[in-house]
């Protein structure tokens, strides 16, 4: 009896300190999550590579900030990781560029909108627009046009790049910043429910 109680308390113990779940709420993710799928995520101790799926705390101590048409403070988000510290990121005609390489091969990426939104007209230098992009708020000034013609930006020491694979309904990094690593809490791995949709995710 000890013996199944001391399991049970190590199991426990486990999943509270490197095994979370968490639902889905919106369509960002689809096809890879839909909407009311359930997963759970562990605490990353490896380095975070590109591809990967992270689990964050939406990046902003401030409790009135409004993005994606509301506040997003203490929200749980779930998005890929597209670029990393030091990177030049840079979208053209909704494909990713990495240091003016690309597009990326990104499998896992879906497209709904026939057309593609065009450029705004750049009213901002580039040390401007990093400027504008890294406080949060490059959606406030350059609009819906930063979906599929963004950047080139560069992410800051610490810090990555985001997006949703549903690159025409994703409010992400295109919008409101890098995601600094601190605010990252695991990385996703399994969808356990519903049944027919249970395994790894990638």
């Amino acid at each position: 009896m000890k013996k199944i109680l001391l399991a049970v308390v190590v199991i426990l113990a486990v999943q509270s300190l490197f095994l979370h779940s968490y639902k889905i709420t919106s369509a960002a993710m689809a096809p890879t999550l839909l909407a009311g799928d359930r997963f759970f995520s562990i605490a990353f101790h490896n380095p975070i590579q590109r591809g990967e799926l992270v689990v964050f705390r939406f990046p902003t101590d401030d409790p009135d900030e409004v993005q994606c048409g509301g506040t997003q403070y203490g929200k749980n988000f779930l998005k890929r990781v597209i670029g990393l510290a030091g990177e030049k990121v840079e979208i053209r005609n909704g494909g990713v560029f990495i240091d003016g390489k690309g597009p990326l091969n990104e499998p896992y990426a879906k497209y709904l909108d026939p057309v593609r939104i065009p450029a705004a007209k750049r009213e901002l230098s580039a040390e401007e627009y990093q400027k504008v992009w890294e406080a949060r708020n490059l959606a406030k000034t350059a609009g819906a046009a930063v979906r599929d013609e963004f950047g080139p930006v560069t992410l800051p020491a610490g810090d990555y790049f985001v997006m949703g694979d549903n690159r025409d309904r994703s409010c992400d990094s295109r919008y409101w910043g890098p995601v600094p690593v601190s605010f990252v809490k695991g990385k996703g791995r399994y969808i356990y429910w519903p049944p027919s949709r249970t395994g790894f995710l990638r």
